[in-house]
């Protein structure tokens, strides 16, 4: 396996059969990727976005896993891509030289392979589903467990308060 680094996935023109064959012919999904958009108008923009949400969803491939596919735009209507404003914004890591790696370095590759090939494997919309919906009541469980805490801390606050006056009080002490 080839160290994962960045390649352009380009669309010269705007023609859905040519936007399909293109894909088939990338390695989308087996390494970063991403698409400039910049000089699109947005009527092109809208329907090159719609086409490759369409086709990622037909291929059973998710922009985010195992590896990213970036939109290169300034439009951020869309939340189903990762999107930035320029190449630059890019995460730089999948930027590096490509160098011989070594067998150690060989061995984290193949490796990498197979949890790749696993995870394209997997019905990953449908995983992703179920993380966000495990996310959403757990953070729902955590807010109002702490809005408990807090009411407890309140009452246990009071309680201290009027400890010592009731103690006194039993105990046949005057102030």
């Amino acid at each position: 396996m080839k160290i994962p680094i960045f390649e352009e996935f380009a669309i010269d023109d705007f023609d859905p059969v040519e936007i399909k064959e293109a894909f088939i012919d990338s390695r989308v999904g087996k390494v970063p990727m991403y698409v400039n958009l910049v000089n699109k108008n947005s009527e092109e923009l809208v329907e090159i976005i719609r086409l490759l949400k369409e086709i990622f969803l037909e291929k059973n491939i998710h922009p985010f896993f195992p590896y990213p596919f970036y939109l290169i735009t300034s439009d951020k209507n869309d939340r189903f891509f990762l999107k930035v404003d320029s190449v630059k914004e890019l995460p730089e890591y999948f930027f590096k030289k490509v160098k011989r790696p070594n067998n150690k370095e060989l061995q984290l590759l193949n490796k990498i392979e197979l949890k790749v090939e696993k995870i394209c494997n997997l019905n990953i919309f449908e995983k992703v589903e179920q993380i966000t919906h495990v996310k959403n009541t757990q953070k729902k469980l955590y807010q109002e467990t702490k809005e408990l805490f807090f009411l407890e801390l309140v009452y246990s606050n009071l309680i201290k308060i009027n400890t010592p006056k009731t103690s006194r009080a039993r105990h046949g002490q005057k102030n």
